[in-house]
């Protein structure tokens, strides 16, 4: 078995034979998790509109960037990590500070000594194998260690991805399924436990499966469509409430995997497919908080009523629960009987009673014989 620690090579290149990554993690969304073979990485134009104008955002923060290296000049700190193709070097590792130095190049106003700074610049070579056989398992080795520790870590959709990717790999499988002693291995290589390998696994396998139906797929077209800042709030579902929403969102423990009516009343509760989510009843992952006491709701009809008023109506489980809350809490003849029902239902009939049974019959015989009083005066 090939070792997963890289060859590592200090070398000083031109800046303008660093090319981009377009594999990066940052932004490769769970609909598209194929990688782009070696021959497609030199068209740069979509890794730079990725990273400079996400959604209309510089969320990145390379202007920033660009900034503090004209104003402090080029500080390598740490390394820019790459790998050789042709005449050229793929950037793995250090994509952001690559382009923000392209930027400042292509610029005609710069001082001759921080282009000089920039025109050539120190990098980490991963070097090749001479089959390139376990290549992608030492690259994906090397910037797990990195980015799951407190270094410099990824965001927790691009953490996701490289845990699945390195999953697979030592699985040695074209179909997923679940395996505790590869997830047992990957926590011990990554300092990290193995419930978070679980549920990193867990959330992307879900992400990838939903950007991928259809309707989620076609709907990219007009904004619509699975995007890797979606990941907390499916998280939040499948990781933190699975307890209270299991029946209703249901997750095979072997594939990791919806059925197809878990799918569904994802996309009706998260507006996946449609643009921003704009208008969706789950809006944030807060809102599954009260989204699992509705699904807790033990008057079946009530349940059913708020369930519809989220998922067909497209009202805020917030909004829906804090007016059934509000019911709970007053205490009217309806609500009363309700509570009596729930109290009696569990007694059986030459079985001792619950102590809840026995201060709701008490308090019936007590509330009669005032009834009883009451009506005798009358008379």
């Amino acid at each position: 078995m090939t070792s997963l620690t890289p060859t590592l090579k200090q070398i000083r290149v031109p800046s303008r034979q660093l090319v981009l990554d377009n594999n990066n993690p940052r932004f490769i969304s769970s609909s598209s998790d194929e990688l782009n073979s070696d021959d497609a990485i030199f068209d740069q134009k979509v890794t730079i509109d990725r990273l400079t104008n996400e959604g209309g955002k510089d969320i990145y923060h390379i202007n920033e960037l660009i900034n503090s290296i004209k104003q402090n000049g080029w500080w390598p700190i740490d390394y820019v990590f790459v790998t050789k193709i042709d005449r050229h070097y793929l950037v793995l590792e250090g994509n952001r500070r690559v382009l923000a130095i392209q930027s400042i190049l292509r610029e005609e106003n710069i001082s001759d000594e921080l282009r000089l700074q920039l025109e050539n610049i120190d990098v980490m070579e991963i070097i090749r194998t001479p089959d390139n056989v376990g290549f992608r398992d030492q690259v994906t080795y090397l910037l797990g260690v990195r980015h799951h520790g407190s270094l410099k870590p990824w965001s927790p959709f691009a953490q996701a991805k490289n845990i699945y990717e390195r999953f697979m790999q030592l699985l040695n499988k074209s179909e997923f399924t679940w395996d505790s002693s590869i997830a047992h291995t990957i926590s011990r290589t990554l300092s990290i436990t193995e419930k978070v390998v679980e549920n990193r696994i867990r959330v992307f396998r879900v992400m990838q499966q939903i950007g991928n139906a259809s309707f989620v797929k076609d709907s990219e077209v007009n904004g619509g469509g699975m995007k890797s800042r979606y990941y907390s709030v499916i998280e939040e579902v499948l990781v933190r409430r699975a307890a209270q929403v299991g029946n209703y969102i249901t997750q095979d423990n072997s594939t990791f995997l919806l059925n197809l009516e878990s799918i569904n009343r994802m996309d009706k509760l998260c507006f996946f497919s449609k643009k921003n989510r704009q208008g969706a009843p789950i809006n944030r992952p807060s809102e599954w908080r009260p989204f699992s006491k509705i699904l807790s709701e033990q008057n079946e009809i009530k349940k059913e009523e708020m369930v519809a008023r989220v998922a067909d109506g497209y009202e805020r489980p917030s909004i829906v629960w804090a007016e059934r809350a509000t019911e709970l809490q007053t205490i009217t003849w309806e609500r009363w009987f309700e509570l009596t029902n729930e109290a009696l239902e569990p007694a059986t009939v030459g079985e001792e009673p619950t102590v809840a049974a026995i201060e709701t019959i008490t308090k019936l015989y007590e509330i009669l014989l005032e009834l009883d009083s009451a009506q005798g005066n009358a008379n």
